[in-house]
């Protein structure tokens, strides 16, 4: 999978790019996009989407969907019943690091089940 993926996910540069002192700045010109958001923002949001679909990680969850929770198109109709869109909104910003603010979204700094 990682072989064929493409666009800014499949382009984006490395941790370690992102680090240098030399890169950096090249990586955040071309990241920027609104005036008032961050080019880290939108960094760390990209590097969460590569996380979740090119990596082990996303193989192992995508399993685990297919084979854990029922029909796909059940987990769909559920999920598009009972969705918090701003919890969920929140918390992709928390694991891409853009926010730190853990507070009633059922998870705590150590990880999941503070509810």
């Amino acid at each position: 999978m990682y072989g064929y993926r493409g666009g800014i996910v499949g382009s984006v540069a490395t941790g370690a790019d992102y680090k240098n002192p030399v890169t950096k700045p090249l990586i955040e010109k071309y990241l920027k996009a609104k005036a008032d958001i961050p080019a880290e923002y939108r960094y760390r949001a990209i590097k969460l989407i590569e996380d979740l679909t090119v990596t082990e990680f996303a193989g192992w969850s995508l399993i685990m969907a297919v084979l854990g929770g029922g029909s796909p198109a059940a987990a769909m109709v559920e999920f598009r019943r009972n969705i918090d869109w701003d919890a969920k909104k929140r918390m992709a910003k928390i694991m891409a690091g853009i926010e730190k603010e853990y507070e009633g979204l059922g998870f705590d700094a150590q990880g999941w089940g503070s509810r």
